[in-house]
């Protein structure tokens, strides 16, 4: 998986949700629609309205050398999620 498609990948809606909730694929498409941008989705539960938190990555990656999440998303979760 290239620089960019780490980039994106947890662009939507990483903080949302329990931890014990498990994160959804997503894909968002560009205005043109020639690319979709991959991405996760935590469900928060529930059916009132929620704010939704966009957490952007650097360098570092939102995903380990076995391709799941850092643990420092899950802290960063708990935290906003408290």
């Amino acid at each position: 998986m290239g620089w960019a498609n780490r980039f994106w990948a947890l662009l939507l809606g990483l903080l949302m949700g329990p931890l014990s909730h498990a994160a959804g694929p997503v894909s968002i498409p560009s205005r043109d629609g020639k690319l979709q941008i991959p991405a996760y989705w935590f469900d928060a539960g529930g059916s009132e309205p929620r704010p939704v938190i966009i957490g952007l990555h650097g360098c570092g990656g939102g995903l380990d050398s076995k391709g799941n999440f850092a643990e420092r998303f899950f802290r960063y979760a708990g935290y906003f999620n408290a």
